[in-house]
């Protein structure tokens, strides 16, 4: 990804700064602006283990969350990235502050900036608190969600929505889908999504509601539009292409809590509002971009980096901090990587710096962090381990997430769904039951509603959840 990034050059325009005239505020001379969102704010997908770290630094096929959306950025000719987040801001800050992409020798054009919202609850206030600092000068920049990951350049796509917006100003954003089969692995089980486009792509209606068995438009559509497409087969990537004037709309509007619900249910009816928004549909197989919105998504693009669907963006193009050798049947090791006798690693698997695999392991479909120690005779299967990790002798793990420094005693079973958060410690002998969430932060009754269950066959892509409501 170091690779990909660089070849980026720091994010630098292809466009000149107008033969080296002044820029003007307002101008696309300024440069390419773009906000990340880092929280998910309505969600809870994650916890336990985001009571601890925020999302974006879960680690996500060996990289932290975010570092895929910075990446995706300066691939796309980004000078400057707003951060903003509420969630554990300090631990964000810290991480970016210490990363390779505050370094000026590689990245010298490249600004980035964490904005800090202590206590925000929606991304309306986010984005309304964006409007309010004025720090977003260019006509068009980039709005994503720090929880996408694409190989792609957004470059095409945000000319073509500059030039749209040259002929019309009244064009608000372009928004980015990927086509994918409503059962893929990277498809959210709570998402049902249906669009309604012109032959322009102009988007006509956009409905997002699994509790609907039915989908309808109003056939007065056809008033204004000759032709339409329906999309069902389609997931919505985070990734929009805005006008300066988006932000504008959230000065009282802060309240949203889904762009995607109520801005565009807003734009889309308003009789007052002559807002355009369109879609920009990837359809080439080796175009990729998705979310992480749950513990399925999060196995299914973990999945999808490990098998090589992402290139360019695979491990092996080796970031500042890692050091990849691919092998076959899509395993993966970092340096220092240490496998007993008779130990058999098995298909798409990872396996972190320092990791140490014990005697007459079996290991398939699972990234095991750096410095984890598996003892011997154990079995690892469709598993999470993020790091610094002690696994006893005769242990079997099936489809568990377990966070840094976790202890799992000799002798212990866990099966699919177990989520342990950091610091948990499991005595020897013990089997846990199936969807088992363990913490050492003080219980909340509140965690309990809209949680998952994690249930992830990477072949397959069979998954179990729960009902809850849409994720922005």
């Amino acid at each position: 990804r170091n690779e990909r990034a660089m070849s980026g050059k720091g994010g630098k325009s292809k466009k000149g700064g107008g033969r080296g005239g002044k820029k003007q505020i307002g101008d696309d001379s300024y440069g390419l602006q773009a906000i990340i969102l880092a929280d998910s704010y309505i969600h809870k997908r994650f916890r336990p283990i985001t009571h601890s770290i925020p999302k974006m630094l879960l680690p996500l096929a060996g990289c932290p969350m975010i570092d895929y959306a910075i990446d995706l950025l300066i691939h796309s000719n980004v000078n400057e990235i707003f951060i903003v987040c509420s969630s554990h801001a300090q631990q964000l800050t810290d991480y970016i502050e210490s990363t390779q992409w505050k370094n000026t020798k590689w990245f010298p054009k490249l600004q980035i900036h964490i904005v800090r919202i202590d206590g925000c609850k929606s991304v309306g206030a986010a984005l309304r608190h964006m409007h309010t600092l004025n720090r977003i000068q260019s006509k068009t920049f980039v709005l994503c969600r720090g929880d996408c990951v694409a190989n792609i350049s957004l470059t095409s796509m945000i000319k073509k929505h500059r030039q749209r917006y040259k002929e019309n100003t009244n064009t608000l954003m372009t928004c980015l889908f990927k086509k994918a089969h409503h059962n893929q692995r990277i498809t959210s089980l709570e998402h049902d999504l249906f669009i309604v486009t012109d032959d322009n792509d102009e988007l006509i209606k956009y409905e997002n509601d699994r509790s609907q068995m039915t989908f309808s438009f109003d056939l007065s559509v056809f008033d204004e539009h000759d032709d339409v497409e329906i999309h069902h087969d389609i997931i919505d990537c985070g990734i929009d292409i805005c006008s300066k004037s988006v932000l504008s709309l959230f000065e009282d509007n802060f309240d949203y809590e889904s762009i995607r619900k109520e801005l565009f249910d807003g734009v889309i009816r308003s009789e007052i509002y002559n807002y355009k928004i369109y879609a920009s549909l990837l359809r080439g197989e080796n175009e990729y971009a998705s979310r992480v919105l749950d513990w399925r998504t999060y196995a299914g693009v973990t999945f999808d980096i490990i098998e090589r669907w992402t290139h360019p963006l695979v491990l092996d193009s080796n970031t500042i901090s890692h050091n990849y050798l691919f092998e076959r049947n899509n395993v993966y090791k970092e340096d220092h990587v240490k496998i007993g006798l008779q130990s058999i690693i098995r298909k798409n698997t990872i396996l972190g710096y320092a990791a140490t695999i014990g005697n007459h392991c079996r290991v398939t479909n699972s990234v095991i962090g750096p410095h984890c120690m598996i003892g011997n005779n154990c079995c690892l299967e469709n598993c999470f381990l993020f790091g610094d990790c002690q696994i006893g002798n005769d242990t079997r793990l099936s489809g568990v997430v377990l966070a840094n420094h976790v202890v799992i005693g000799n002798a212990c079973v866990l099966p699919k769904g177990c989520i342990l958060s950091y610091g948990v410690q499991i005595d020897d002998g013990v089997a846990l039951q199936a969807y088992t969430k363990l913490t050492l932060q003080k219980y909340n009754s509140d965690d309990a509603d809209g949680e998952d269950e994690f249930e992830f066959d990477s072949d397959n892509g069979d998954a179990v959840g729960d009902d809850d409501d849409g994720e922005d």
